[in-house]
């Protein structure tokens, strides 16, 4: 399940469980259309309750999508708050997405992550 939230210049997106790809590309969709989703947006991803991916594949196919389906909305920066279990998929979606120009850096604690993100606003 897929969720988002705005406040000022942050986009939160909530992961829990699977995210199959209809569900993404919707999100994407809404996201594109919500006036209260500013252009260049920082990015604050929370998958500490997500499913991990289907493998590497899967992980590159998912950054893609998300830079390109955001894609003004998108900001210079994301925050991806991960479980222990998914600091591996969260390193390869950190690498595909840098090959793809976005800065990403990985959390544990949403806290730090917005002070992160906080120093683009």
């Amino acid at each position: 399940m897929l969720m988002y939230s705005v406040k000022g210049k942050m986009l939160r997106i909530v992961a829990t469980g699977a995210q199959p790809e209809g569900e993404r590309q919707a999100m994407y969709d809404d996201i594109a259309e919500d006036p209260r989703v500013t252009l260049r947006s920082v990015v604050l991803v929370d998958a500490r309750r997500a499913d991990e991916p289907a493998g590497v594949d899967d992980i590159q196919h998912r950054a893609s999508t998300f830079v390109t389906r955001l894609g003004g909305k998108l900001g210079p920066a994301c925050a991806v708050v991960v479980s222990p279990r998914l600091e591996q998929a969260g390193q390869q979606f950190k690498e595909a997405t840098r090959r793809l120009g976005l800065t990403v850096e990985l959390f544990r604690d949403q806290l730090e992550a917005s002070k992160w993100l906080a120093t683009f606003e």
